[in-house]
């Protein structure tokens, strides 16, 4: 026996569960405190800006945009799959500011996490703290606000609550109203969510892989293994028969087996299944059919592919297994492991479980003949099309492994194994539970400490993460012409610049395709000579370069008969190319310096005595130039000069 169990051989499932415990109570309201203080921090999703954007013109025109108006760099049309979410984003941030969209990100999570707690299929101790538990490990790398964020607690609702209710409607032989009431509340919850977000076309798929898993266990179970225990055991003895744990009221005590009668041959018949159950197939139809009714309809499944294809660049698309991932997210990754575990041995022991069931031993067997023994309610198989159920949760896995950003599911396996949670804990020894209650306790409390300094931080945005005040500078002189930047820059650049300016690419590659990718790299690090990469600026018609100020240092420099410097601080650089509109937009720059003298010193290279450069005081640093970049003149210089357009 493990030293953490109870002594004794039959120690396992003796008494009643133990409660839930106040203990559990107090555990979530820390956790839910830390997760609130982590979404409360400032703004830090690059994608949040141009769904702004996006959702600003859909206010305003009242209608979907069939090209692109953002981007110059688009071949494709956009698909709108997120387009109900980038309306109710703008509305928020219209009605709330910047500032306000913190506390939106803060209530959205937060009420999917208690939704999560309310919906919990076990509230015996510690299932309910585990399950919200684990769904925060798979939150906790996604929790910007984004539409992901905003189709949150919809998912929960549908995951957790409304699917696995349609497809216990239908399995159990419930009466028609509650069959059509909960299979309707899935069809518009999943059409909701499609409009949301497009991973609601996770809900039929997962309700198809658990209806392919219920058929693989009809053949599996009811004829393969049934058969192979019994070559293995030669016919004779007694397999006990035990519910599988979480199947029914009562379901984490194993029940016990039936008894054998006296006198027989003792052999074991195997116990076969009724007819398939229908309400995973029926309900993944119905969640299919809501998922076709988006703008974009079923295309929704090739852009998805194409989408997985052309973010191999993007970091929350990368596999999660790697050892990247584990620098980054250790919890996500061992989490990821314990779920495929506790899984994998679960669903083994369940089938084992359920591939046979004593029967009545008697000299010549005769079907008709047999009858339950007196006062021994008669053996029956669970219901083997079931939702979440096994094949569902490692369908989740395997997607969680595929992509880094599918772990925000991980709460569907943690559903499916909340039950068999409860057995364990009762097998356990009170002081081991006490000890195991006062660690969660303790680090929900200690999380919510860490969480505490980032959400008191001023500001609706990260510091230094976007070009707030290059933006400010792009606006102030009125400059027009297409932007080249970080690509990371380029929704907040089109939310803030749109339409006066367009944008190279944001976060919707797929707009433009891999060749733009490519000719983004080369422009960007300035692979390739000189004379290329200037041939690609020309190409896409470039007029302003906004880039980080650090990454345009450590570049290879532009060529200086070509560019012109027009702003620079510690977080970004504008550049100016030397195009036909080139005289205009320096008289504005030279207007914008006038009328502002105290800022001049942002129209100059500094001198930086060291890198990275310090932050641009009132004066300005002072030291030796940095690199080649100080070769290409300062617009400023020009402006003082009286110089004419080349």
């Amino acid at each position: 026996m493990p030293p953490w169990t109870r002594s004794g051989p039959d120690s396992e499932g003796e008494g009643k569960q133990p409660p839930a415990g106040r203990w559990q109570a107090w555990a979530f309201g820390l956790l839910l405190l830390a997760a609130g203080l982590h979404c409360l921090r400032p703004l830090w999703g690059d994608d949040l800006f141009w769904q702004l954007a996006n959702g600003r013109l859909i206010l305003a025109t009242h209608a979907l945009a069939e090209h692109d108006p953002f981007t110059y760099t688009a071949i494709h049309p956009p698909v709108h799959d997120e387009w109900l979410s980038e309306v109710l984003l703008a509305a928020a941030e219209r009605a709330l500011g910047l500032g306000g969209l913190r506390l939106l990100c803060c209530v959205l999570f937060v009420s999917g996490l208690a939704l999560l707690w309310l919906l919990a299929p076990e509230r015996a101790a510690p299932a309910r703290f585990a399950l919200v538990a684990v769904a925060w490990i798979g939150v906790l790398p996604n929790a910007s606000l984004r539409p992901h964020a905003v189709a949150w607690p919809l998912a929960v609702a549908v995951l957790a609550g409304v699917a696995p209710r349609a497809v216990a409607a239908w399995d159990r032989g419930s009466s028609w109203r509650p069959r059509l009431l909960w299979l309707s509340a899935l069809g518009l919850g999943s059409v909701v969510w499609v409009n949301l977000h497009s991973s609601a076309l996770i809900v039929p798929a997962l309700l198809a892989v658990a209806a392919v898993g219920a058929v693989v266990d009809w053949l599996l179970v009811d004829w393969f293994l049934v058969d192979w225990l019994l070559r293995r055991s030669g016919g004779r003895g007694s397999v006990s028969h035990c519910r599988p744990l979480g199947e029914g009221p009562e379901s984490s005590v194993p029940a016990a087996p039936a008894p054998r009668p006296k006198g027989g041959s003792g052999r074991l018949t195997p116990s076969r299944s009724g007819p398939l159950a229908w309400g995973s197939w029926i309900a993944a139809a119905v969640a299919l059919a809501a998922c076709a009714l988006p703008p974009a309809g079923l295309g929704l499944l090739p852009y998805v592919e194409q989408t997985l294809q052309i973010n191999v660049v993007s970091e929350e698309w990368q596999p999660l297994l790697t050892l990247d991932s584990w620098r980054a997210f250790p919890s996500a990754v061992l989490g990821w492991w314990l779920l495929l575990a506790a899984t994998l041995a679960a669903g083994i022991a369940e089938r084992r479980r359920s591939a046979a069931t004593p029967a009545a031993e008697v000299e010549e067997p005769q079907p008709s003949a047999v009858t339950p023994a007196p006062g021994v309610a008669e053996p029956r198989r669970p219901v083997s099309a079931s939702f979440p159920g096994f094949w569902a949760s490692l369908a989740c896995l395997y997607l969680a492994a595929g992509h880094r950003r599918m772990i925000l599911f991980y709460f569907v396996p943690a559903l499916w194994l909340a039950p068999r949670l409860v057995a364990a804990w009762s097998a356990a020894s009170r002081r081991s539970r006490r000890l195991l209650a006062t660690t969660a306790v303790a680090a929900a409390a200690v999380l919510a400490l860490v969480e505490l300094p980032d959400a008191l931080a001023r500001g609706p945005l990260r510091a230094g993460l976007y070009p707030q005040q290059a933006a400010g500078f792009l606006a102030a002189a009125d400059l027009d012409g297409r932007l080249f930047h970080d690509l990371s820059w380029g929704g907040y650049l089109e939310l803030y610049r749109f339409p006066r300016q367009q944008v190279f690419a944001d976060g919707r590659w797929l707009l433009g395709g891999p060749e733009m990718l490519r000719d983004y790299r080369a422009m960007y690090g300035r692979e390739g000579p000189r004379e290329e990469i200037d041939r690609l600026f020309a190409r896409w018609n470039v007029s302003v370069l906004v880039q980080s100020t650090a990454a345009f240092v450590a570049a290879a420099p532009l060529d200086p008969e070509r560019w012109a410097l027009a702003w620079i601080d510690p977080t970004a650089i504008v550049l100016l190319r030397r195009d036909q509109g080139f005289a205009e937009r320096r008289r504005r720059i030279c207007a914008f310096y006038g009328a502002r003298p105290e800022l001049a010193f942002h129209g100059r290279w500094p001198r930086w005595p060291r890198w990275p450069p310090p932050p641009l005081g009132p004066t300005g640093p002072s030291g030796p130039a940095a690199g080649g970049a100080a070769a290409i003149p300062a617009v400023l210089d020009e402006c003082r000069a009286g110089a004419h357009p080349p």
